[in-house]
């Protein structure tokens, strides 16, 4: 899964938010010293979240995680379109870089196809960025 936790809550910009797993780790005091508040899903904090869920509103916010097949087929679509910059594909795909290569190499170990890139025109490599030279 990639995710990228907003600053703040999307419903009343509380902040700035703490994952869920980090903040339930914290002490009272701890807690207090972040200034910050817990984050609970869909780039809401704990409290926007339970007062949503269960309503039609909680669908006025999308995720902030994706799963790998999600950003795979996003990767595919893309790379059909001839894209090989994986820095552009991931800001179009809504994740990071590192949560793209990430998954790419998931992908290649698995040997899933849609894991390929290309270099220099060629299936096989990565094009820029901190994976270069490793083998596909």
């Amino acid at each position: 899964m990639s995710q990228a936790i907003p600053k703040s809550c999307r419903r009343c910009e509380r902040g700035p938010l703490v994952h869920g797993s980090r903040w339930r780790g914290l002490t009272k005091s701890e807690r207090k010293a972040t200034g910050g508040v817990e984050h609970c899903a869909r780039g809401l904090c704990r409290a926007c979240y339970e007062s949503v869920l269960g309503q039609d509103a909680l669908y006025d916010y999308e995720p902030v995680s994706r799963n790998s097949e999600e950003i795979l087929e996003e990767w595919a679509l893309l790379r059909s379109d001839g894209m090989t910059d994986l820095t552009i594909a991931a800001e179009r795909i809504g994740t990071t870089r590192a949560a793209l290569e990430k998954c790419l190499e998931r992908a290649r170990k698995a040997g899933d196809p849609r894991g390929q890139v290309y270099r220099n025109g060629q299936l096989g490599g990565i094009r820029q960025g901190s994976m270069a030279g490793r083998a596909a």
